[in-house]
C-alpha cells in the first residue's frame, strides 16, 4: 500500500500561506524519465470555513480544477483525499508540465512511495 511521505513537513502547504512557487522534488523528475510515476500533488486551499464539510469542499475543488487542467490520456487519478489538501495521481512527463503550470492551485508534487517501518 502507498502511504503519504513527510506530510507533517508539508502542513503549511494547505493552510492559505504566502508561497514562493512550485516545488517539483527532483526525484519525480528522474521517476519520470523512466516513465509514468505515482505523485502526491499538495494543493494550494484557502482556509475560508472553519468547519470539516467546508474544507472538504475546498480540497474538492482544488482537486477538480487540477484534473480538469490535466491532459486526460497523460495522469490517472489514484486517490482523493477530503481532509487533507492532497491529490495522488500517475503521470506522464506530458502532465508534469501541466501541473508545473498551475501555481494557483498546486504548491508541491512529491513522490508517492510506500512508507517503510524501521
Amino acid at each position: 500500500m502507498l502511504l503519504l511521505v513527510e506530510i507533517l513537513s508539508m502542513t503549511a502547504f494547505g493552510a492559505q500561506v504566502p508561497w514562493a512557487g512550485l516545488m517539483i522534488d527532483p526525484e519525480v523528475r528522474q521517476l519520470i524519465r523512466a516513465g509514468r510515476a505515482r505523485v502526491i500533488v499538495m494543493l494550494q486551499v484557502s482556509e475560508g470555513g472553519s468547519d470539516e464539510a467546508s474544507r472538504a469542499e475546498a480540497i474538492g475543488r482544488a482537486q477538480d480544477t487540477v484534473v480538469s487542467r490535466l491532459p486526460q490520456s497523460h495522469a490517472v487519478v489514484v486517490r482523493r483525499y477530503t481532509s487533507i489538501p492532497m491529490l495522488a495521481l500517475e503521470i506522464d512527463a506530458t502532465a508534469l508540465l501541466a501541473l508545473e503550470t498551475m501555481t494557483d492551485v498546486i504548491v508541491a508534487v512529491k513522490p508517492d512511495r510506500p512508507l517503510t517501518t524501521q
